[in-house]
């Protein structure tokens, strides 16, 4: 396996349509409905590619042209408020962290490539861009328990701040640069 980060601006309509179905592919519940399915992408991934496209990167193997991750991030979470507020009812419940954590990112594998390192490759390589314009920090927020909580923590996001959202809790990881 060879990896190379590609970046979305590269062959946009390939890119769009691999993000589609590794975002489909890793969706917690089988959605069949089109039209539930578009309005949940564009709640969730849209924004940042029409508001962000710099920060759309994916892991392709170069040997095989498959696209085997991607990662989609905004550099700035309290900019973002405005646009991801509205999508995201809790976007807001972790914003007292935004300011030593400005980043934050979502990532998702192929399940065919999980555990491979593809994701480690993936939030290393946007690390070193996010190092590169003077950024701080990154976070994720997810739910405790969940798998990626541990991938997380192995890449270094070891502040964590639990909090209630309506009926569930939320986890905000955060990883200093």
């Amino acid at each position: 396996m060879y990896l190379e980060i590609l970046s979305y601006t590269q062959n946009k309509a390939q890119r769009l349509q691999d993000l589609e179905n590794i975002f489909f592919s890793n969706a917690q519940a089988s959605i069949e409905n089109e039209p539930e399915r578009k309005s949940l992408f564009n709640k969730y991934a849209k924004p940042y590619i029409e508001h962000w496209p710099d920060d759309v990167f994916f892991a392709c193997d170069l040997n095989t042209n498959k696209t085997m991750g991607y990662l989609i991030g905004c550099r700035d979470s309290l900019k973002a408020e405005p646009i991801l507020s509205p999508l995201l009812g809790s976007y807001d419940l972790f914003a007292d962290q935004f300011e030593k954590f400005p980043a934050h990112l979502h990532m998702n594998t192929h399940p065919e490539f999980h555990s491979q390192g593809v994701g480690t490759f993936l939030v290393q390589e946007y690390i070193i861009e996010l190092k590169k314009s003077g950024c701080k920090g990154v976070h994720i927020v997810t739910a405790p328990g969940l798998r990626n909580v541990a991938f997380y923590t192995k890449n270094k996001f070891t502040h964590t701040i639990n909090r209630d959202y309506k009926t569930h809790k939320l986890l905000f990881m955060g990883r200093s640069l």
